[in-house]
């Protein structure tokens, strides 16, 4: 994913019902807990080689890496808002399903200007669903921008997400 060095690798599996919180509906958590198959944390940005970014809107000191399976990526979209609402660091989720297809997602976040414990997100993206597999245009886009080695801008975390 995104060509990350090893030194951000974690590869750690989590528990489904560590994402169904309280901040959840009860029809968000059946919701996830129907849907979702499998959630990994394979990367974890940390530490100083890229700048934490801390002002009166962001905390950003961390950039975590999940890789979550679904049934079906139709419902990438409902699974990736409850990810991204329950994990306050920068988030990139890469969706796939045993078909061999995939989607990524990514958040927009800053922090609640009442209580700065608590996170708002102002955008959600979402990928075009494209195939493990095969070469198309949105691969292709991912390994041109995102790739770790081809990101230009690593200021700081913020401006690297």
């Amino acid at each position: 994913m995104f060509n990350l060095p090893l030194d951000y690798e974690v590869n750690k599996k989590f528990d489904i019902k560590m994402f169904t919180t309280s901040k959840l509906t009860q029809k968000e958590k059946k919701y996830f807990k129907d849907n979702v198959t499998q959630i990994e944390l394979k990367y974890q940005i940390t530490g100083e080689g890229i700048a934490s970014f801390i002002d009166d809107e962001h905390n950003c000191q961390a950039i975590m890496f999940f890789e979550v399976e679904v049934k079906d990526l139709k419902c990438a979209k409902t699974i990736g808002e409850i990810i991204q609402r329950v994990v306050k660091p920068l988030v990139v989720i890469r969706f796939f399903d045993s078909w061999g297809m995939e989607s990524y997602c990514f958040a927009y976040k800053r922090l609640n200007k009442l209580d700065n414990t608590q996170i708002v997100i102002d955008e959600i993206i979402l990928t075009p669903v494209s195939s493990i597999f095969l070469r198309n245009e949105t691969k292709e886009l991912i390994s041109k921008y995102l790739d770790f080695d081809e990101v230009k801008n690593k200021v700081n975390k913020l401006f690297f997400y």
